[in-house]
């Protein structure tokens, strides 16, 4: 270990210079210095002119590219459907169900647009939900006159046969 002759700090083995001070240790053996590459010469640069400032704005928004398309519009540009898949308004169910509840002409109707190929889809479903639902109806009617009149026939021969 070696000692600096300028501040007295102990130098490690190999070092040109103190830690301490930084003055040029004696007796070290010097790094040979290594040949320097040619540095080119330094150009002035070119004047450059900074662009004028762009303002940056965003495309225009349109409605309909956030919105979510209809469910009858798989594309953007496409029509609404026509014809027997055309979306059947709040008029048009209103109109409808005010013809079944007619007794005989909304019967006859709902039978014809159920099983009809060229009417309006929403109209043919809406009338078969609504043909089941008078099904539904007939049977339950039934049962409950067959339950019923089994229920008064009893009562009626349970006090038939009662003698004063």
């Amino acid at each position: 270990m070696a000692f600096c002759t300028g501040c007295g700090a102990n130098i490690p083995e190999g070092n040109q210079f103190c830690t301490g001070c930084g003055k040029p240790m004696e007796g070290v053996p010097a790094i040979q210095a290594q040949p320097q590459q040619p540095q080119p010469q330094y150009q002035q640069p070119q004047q450059y002119q900074q662009p004028a400032p762009v303002a940056v704005t965003a495309p225009p928004v349109q409605a309909a590219q956030y919105a979510p398309a209809p469910a009858f519009n798989p594309g953007v540009n496409a029509a609404p459907p026509m014809g027997r898949n055309a979306v059947m308004g709040t008029l048009g169910y209103m109109g409808t169900m005010i013809l079944f509840a007619i007794p005989i002409v909304g019967f006859i109707l709902c039978i014809v647009w159920s099983f009809s190929s060229t009417v309006n889809l929403n109209k043919r479903n809406l009338s078969r939900a609504y043909l089941i639902f008078w099904v539904i109806g007939v049977v339950l009617g039934i049962l409950i006159t067959v339950f019923m009149s089994a229920l008064v026939g009893s009562l009626i021969s349970q006090f038939g046969s009662i003698q004063p």
